[in-house]
């Protein structure tokens, strides 16, 4: 599992340069993944200060993101995240 999740991070910052890109695995940590884990689906946000379903993250340090969560089972147990 190691060397896929190695893999998907150099294949991200290669297309990505200067994106903050991070897979995570466990819980979600924040707004962003939870609506993502909860839909189970991924969710884009072009502009975090006029998308209202996540206007109370707008003091985060970056404007856009995408989540996507990392299903098993149907089940999320990850996160990648490209901010």
């Amino acid at each position: 599992a190691k060397h896929v999740r190695r893999r998907l991070l150099e294949i991200l910052q290669k297309n990505y340069p200067q994106a903050q890109i991070r897979i995570a695995i466990g819980p979600a940590k924040d707004g962003l993944e939870e609506w993502a884990g909860s839909k189970k689906a991924p969710v884009l946000v072009e502009d975090m200060r006029s998308d209202r379903r996540f206007r109370a993250l707008a003091g985060t340090n970056f404007r856009s993101a995408v989540v996507a969560p990392v299903l098993v089972l149907r089940d999320p147990v990850g996160f990648v995240r490209i901010e």
